[in-house]
């Protein structure tokens, strides 16, 4: 595998761009010329060559993209290069196009696409010409429309999904579709977390109207868990879905268990097939959220003098602890 070195045959007449050049995917080097091809100028400090022409050039000496070209910006998305060249008219979009790996134009930007960037092999992300800075999901290579209105979108390889975020209503909306852009489900959440490969689980957000404690009406996300097939399994009703880290899927607890906290601060049970097997008059306070040995922490009653019990996940069953709140917070 040829080094982040440039090679001699190279380095006499271009530079590495950023601090290597070799790409393992393209298996070539990525190079910026050291005179300007147009202006004859010599090559700049690393904070001034933001449109600089690049080329991309085989360990063989075969170019796929010549720095006459103009490019600024080259780099694999999609199983496509993207390329983009420098903005012509401020906020308009830059000018951008699609190769494939061997450097031939899928879609050349003659073709006349904004911010052109492939997000899988057949779903492209373009700058839409009808709505400001939104964007649009087009197929690949046919540049059919898909959606429409997009904010942004992103493939997650952790789940093999593509998202996107679509403003309604003053909230977002996520869009969860295949590699295709076909929508996996009709979605009305906010937000949907990586869906678990085992369980199939994600954790999903709808945005619901909420009056606050001096009565101005604002709004919250309450949390519930889906299939990837589309099936709720607990309802968005929720404050908070148990899970490792806020981006995770649901936790499964032994015995095919998912555990839910009301906004109350009341703990909820429910099995993998979306049945509540447990709902315990006892609270949680924000801090006591996670399962330790098979058990909650929590409190009968409220305030100082509330009794601390502890929950048990495997039985649903109460052990007393003879401790008070107020104990536990001067223990």
């Amino acid at each position: 595998m040829p080094s982040d070195d440039l090679p001699d045959w190279l380095a006499k007449d271009y530079a590495p761009q950023h601090f290597s050049a070799w790409d393992e995917e393209l298996q070539a080097y990525t190079v910026l010329p050291k005179i300007h091809p147009q202006t004859g100028q010599p090559l700049p400090g690393e904070d001034e060559r933001e449109d600089w022409p690049l080329g991309i050039v085989t360990a063989d000496g075969h170019w796929l993209l010549l720095p006459q070209k103009g490019a600024v910006l080259a780099y694999v998305s999609g199983g496509h290069i993207y390329v983009q060249f420098p903005e012509l008219e401020s906020g308009a979009g830059r000018p951008s196009g699609l190769m494939d790996l061997n450097g031939l134009w899928v879609i050349a930007p003659s073709a006349g696409y904004k911010d052109l960037l492939a997000l899988t092999p057949f779903v492209v992300q373009v700058r839409s010409p009808h709505a400001g800075e939104r964007n649009e999901l087009r197929s690949l290579p046919a540049m059919e429309l898909l959606q429409a209105n997009i904010i942004d979108a992103s493939w997650q390889p952790n789940d093999n999904t593509l998202r996107a975020d679509r403003g309604a209503d003053m909230r977002e909306q996520t869009l969860v579709m295949d590699e295709h852009g076909k929508a996996l489900f009709v979605s009305p959440y906010e937000q949907v977390t990586e869906f678990d490969p085992k369980t199939g689980f994600a954790v999903a957000a709808i945005r619901v109207p909420f009056t606050e404690s001096d009565g101005n009406q604002s709004s919250r996300a309450s949390e519930g868990v889906i299939h990837i097939s589309g099936t709720q399994i607990i309802p968005c009703e929720y404050e908070l879905i148990d899970r490792s880290f806020l981006s995770s899927p649901p936790k499964v607890h032994p015995g095919g268990k998912l555990l839910a906290f009301s906004y109350e601060r009341q703990p909820r049970v429910y099995s993998t097939a979306g049945e509540l097997l447990s709902a315990p008059d006892v609270y949680c306070t924000p801090h006591h959220r996670k399962v330790k040995k098979g058990e909650l922490l929590a409190l009968i009653g409220k305030g100082a003098e509330a009794e601390i019990v502890m929950f048990s996940m495997k039985d649903f069953s109460l052990t007393h602890t003879g401790q008070t709140w107020r104990d536990y917070l001067n223990a």
